[in-house]
């Protein structure tokens, strides 16, 4: 719980003082809670973070996992999936720099864009999921 609310008190913080945060992933499709022991049936939240650094590494080989915050490990419930996509435990690393922001363009201020890497498994483990999501402020 500690991880999950320091990476979102980091963008909180930001998106407060800059408006709000956006994200790229459509989070209506889904309900998310912190994910901080082993569940039933379920592995435990630091083997999911080996797994998803792995992962990583094997879709994106040069990815730099030193330029990312701690993961953080959450289950999500997606209300319209396939039954196998229902249960998802997702590890989501978030980048510590700005892809843009705070820079000029044509006289008016640019807004931030924070890119994070989201790595989902699913339940029965029969799929891995490597997508990146982008945080708007």
């Amino acid at each position: 719980m500690k991880k999950i609310a320091t990476v979102f008190l980091l963008l909180g913080l930001a998106g407060h003082a800059l408006g709000q945060i956006f994200s790229s992933e459509d989070t209506s499709r889904f309900k998310e809670e912190p994910y901080d022991k082993a569940e039933p049936g379920l592995l435990s939240p630091s083997t999911y973070i080996e797994m998803a650094k792995k992962a990583l590494h094997r879709q994106i080989k040069d990815v730099r996992l030193n330029t990312y915050s701690e993961a953080v490990v959450t289950r999500r419930l997606y209300h319209n999936a396939p039954l196998k996509d229902r249960d998802v435990i997702c590890v989501e690393f978030v980048s510590r720099t700005f892809l843009q922001g705070g820079q000029y363009h044509n006289g008016e201020k640019t807004s931030p864009i924070v890119p994070a890497i989201l790595v989902s498994f699913r339940k029965d483990l029969s799929k891995t999921y490597v997508n990146v999501n982008y945080y708007h402020f």
